[in-house]
């Protein structure tokens, strides 16, 4: 029983000494990487802010060349470029570039990725530098245009400082990015073989291409003008039209409904010999299969001529009217026809080809029925109508 106790009595003993050296470890323990870097970072900071530019690039070369390594990173990639533009110690920011470059090309074979940096905490540094740089943004351009980098080297630079106070955190929005794409497009054109290529196209340069297939679908109100010698007999009307559209590149499948009001102007013989009343109420119904070439987009409006078949009604009496037994119910009739005519949109916003647009739809469609709906009546109807669409597309990058 005594061994007992004084083996527990050894194991507590044990276990309290090492908790005493693991509090004295922790209490005693230097600074480290981490704590060197904090306290340059913080001194970096309040030169910046004092504008002793001098000392700032004293501080900066020091954490970057004696402190930070391959684990340890004494600025994210933000304050490693600008800081490089304000101390005109540009290879740290090219260099800066190429890493990014490299991390991005490993994250796409995660087995060649290896370990990432430890970057500092969140300070003000980089809130401080923004704050300071954008508005002398032109000061720094300027800069990186008198050093002594070469002619590649400085419009990187450039590029990139621009890309930075330019677009934003929001590139979908910014009024930049597209001369941001222009200077993009230009330094790849100039500088194929750049190291810093693979950068700027991935990360810099954004542009987007409608996919070839799209939809859309409208919705209109309009006119409607009967014509041939059925104008003789029916009076003209309003009509309520929608559909849907289909995109393949340039070519447009509308698949659309049309009802339009109208009336007899006197007594007509209709189907099966039923004579209709003058001043009936009644419907054209047409329905509409047809397919179109969009033209080159003139600024905000898109012409598409179209032509197409279809299937032409008329129909008499108001649904009440035309119930069972009634002469109005089997007096209507629908055939084949053919339609054609002209779409036009006004895009009233700013041209968005990556995400659609809401055009207004101003329309205006020939109809032909293959055969006379009835005996010796030649039918025409041209509609007229304005609606909205709304037409959207996929979108793919160019890299």
């Amino acid at each position: 029983m005594k061994r007992i106790l004084l083996g527990v009595g050894i194991l507590l003993f044990t276990a309290v000494l090492n908790a005493q050296d693991i509090a004295k470890t922790i209490t005693d323990y230097e600074e480290t990487k981490s704590t060197i870097i904090s306290k340059g970072r913080k001194l970096l900071l309040d030169q910046f802010v004092a504008d002793r530019i001098d000392k700032v690039e004293e501080v900066y070369t020091y954490l970057n060349d004696k402190v930070a390594d391959i684990d340890y990173a004494a600025f994210n990639a933000f304050e490693q470029i600008n800081l490089s533009c304000w101390t005109r110690r540009y290879e740290y920011a090219l260099k800066e570039i190429l890493y990014l470059d490299s991390l991005s090309t490993a994250r796409k074979d995660v087995q060649s990725s290896g370990p990432s940096r430890i970057y500092p905490e969140n300070d003000r540094l980089s809130t401080r530098i923004y704050e300071k740089t954008a508005p002398v943004l032109s000061s720094v351009l300027n800069n990186i245009e008198t050093s002594g980098l070469s002619r590649e080297q400085k419009e990187v630079l450039q590029l990139i400082m621009k890309d930075i106070y330019l677009t934003g955190n929001n590139r979908s929005k910014s009024p930049f990015q597209d001369s941001i794409n222009v200077l993009s497009t230009k330094f790849l054109s100039s500088y194929p073989a750049s190291p810093y290529a693979n950068y700027i196209r991935n990360s810099v340069r954004f542009v987007y291409h409608r996919n070839d297939w799209g939809f859309g679908y409208d919705f209109g109100l309009g006119y409607t003008q009967v014509m041939g010698s059925t104008a003789d007999n029916y009076k003209n009307g309003f009509n309520a039209n929608g559909g849907i559209d289909i995109y393949y590149k340039q070519t447009v499948a509308y698949i659309r409904f049309l009802m339009s009001t109208s009336g007899t102007k006197h007594s007509v013989v209709a189907n099966q010999g039923n004579v209709i009343p003058p001043e009936t109420f009644m419907n054209f119904n047409h329905f509409e299969f047809s397919l179109g070439y969009a033209l080159p987009d003139l600024k905000l409006l898109t012409v598409t001529p179209f032509a197409g078949i279809g299937a032409f009604g008329i129909s008499y009496g108001t649904a009440e009217e035309r119930t069972a037994g009634s002469m109005l119910k089997n007096a209507g009739k629908t055939v084949l026809c053919y339609q054609g005519g002209l779409n036009l949109d006004f895009n009233l916003t700013k041209k968005n080809t990556t995400e659609g647009k809401i055009p207004l739809r101003l329309r205006c469609t020939y109809i032909k029925p293959a055969n006379m709906i009835y005996k010796d009546m030649n039918t025409e109807v041209l509609t007229l109508s304005l609606g909205l669409s709304l037409q959207g597309w996929g979108t793919k990058r160019e890299l």
